[in-house]
């Protein structure tokens, strides 16, 4: 019996930020030039991959305690079954336990962040090294 290798095939996707001047409309548009690449996503998965992208890049620009500029890489891979995103940002270290993030009450007004991002992907993980914040998702996707 001879043995099989299974291919399976990524497409990545890279950009660069620096904020200012870049922005989130930045994202906005590097998410909609991935999407018209890639027309076989369902749409359900496009929607909660982006909202997912632009919560944390919006929580990243907006909290980052930075001396400078924020310095923002999203690096988007797409698979066969899965899209996974990692960003990276220069911020000091987010002292947070995702775990510990539960969705406020209905008159709040901040603190929806993390808990969306939790319900809208599969995986969630942040890590902190050589004074370099990493955030991962993932979902599953539907082709």
């Amino acid at each position: 019996m001879q043995n099989q290798r299974l291919v399976t095939e990524m497409t990545i996707y890279k950009r660069a930020l620096i904020v200012p001047p870049d922005d989130i409309f930045d994202v906005h548009e590097f998410l909609k030039n991935t999407w018209d690449e890639n027309a076989q996503l369902a749409p359900a998965d496009r929607y909660s991959i982006e909202t997912a992208i632009i919560e944390l890049a919006t929580n990243i620009f907006l909290y980052s305690e930075v001396t400078g500029r924020i310095s923002c890489e999203i690096v988007v891979e797409i698979h066969s079954n899965k899209v996974s995103v990692t960003m990276t940002d220069n911020g000091d270290l987010a002292d947070l336990e995702l775990d510990e993030h539960v969705m406020p009450d209905e008159f709040s007004e901040s603190g929806r962040g993390i808990p969306l991002v939790r319900a809208l992907v599969d995986h969630f993980s942040y890590e902190n090294t050589d004074r370099k914040n990493t955030w991962k998702i993932s979902k599953k996707i539907h082709s």
